[in-house]
């Protein structure tokens, strides 16, 4: 079982037509670096890495979001890469996010399977859970985009994956709320054999 130690929160506007690296960052723990972003994290481009601190990160969920004031849910995707790291653990997006303890999560890990959270109050519910896609592609260093579409009227979401609708659901929970990218750092991750890395590219 994934033990939650602590969470990081950042903020980060993502601009699809300037450098993240012109961009201002700030966290919650006042931990950051010289360059303003914490030390497990990298910007250059279009893209935002995750570097885990050897020993330090296991068991950790990291959430980097995307907007710093909340607006309506609105479609979002993203191409996500893992380059080191378990198969197991979740790397996705977060959306409808209210505070650290209230947000939807998409997640998909390197072996293949995605799943849908609501976490209220701090605990985590399925909304779809772990389940297996022949559209993800397996392994570490595969690409993957994930994403989804929402309806205003009817508030139902469509979740794809590399451009296949794989699921839908309906929820009124969070109508409202900020938007970015998650890490989950598993028990056994984050250790001299065995970093975590995960590259994020915005699509929208």
């Amino acid at each position: 079982m994934k033990k939650i130690i602590l969470f990081l929160i950042l903020t980060l506007t993502f601009v699809s037509c300037s450098s993240l690296e012109n961009n201002s960052y700030s966290d919650s723990t006042n931990s950051s670096t010289d360059s303003g972003i914490l030390k497990e994290w990298t910007a250059s481009g279009s893209t935002l890495t995750f570097h885990s601190s050897e020993n330090k990160n296991s068991g950790e969920i990291f959430k980097v979001y995307g907007k710093t004031i909340e607006e309506p849910i609105k479609s979002q995707s993203l191409e996500a890469i893992k380059t080191k790291g378990s198969l197991t653990s979740g790397y996705g997006i977060v959306f409808g996010l209210k505070d650290d303890k209230n947000f939807y999560s998409l997640l998909i890990n390197a072996n293949g399977q995605f799943t849908v959270k609501k976490t209220i109050k701090g605990k985590s519910s399925a909304i779809v859970d772990w389940t297996k896609s022949s559209n993800l592609k397996k392994g570490l260093s595969s690409a993957n985009k994930l994403g989804f579409t929402y309806s205003q009227n009817t508030k139902m979401f469509s979740i794809y994956i590399n451009g296949k609708k794989q699921s839908t659901f309906v929820d009124y929970t969070f109508l409202t709320g900020k938007r970015g990218v998650i890490v989950e750092v598993g028990e056994n991750e984050s250790t001299d054999n065995l970093p975590v890395e995960i590259t994020y590219k915005k699509l929208q």
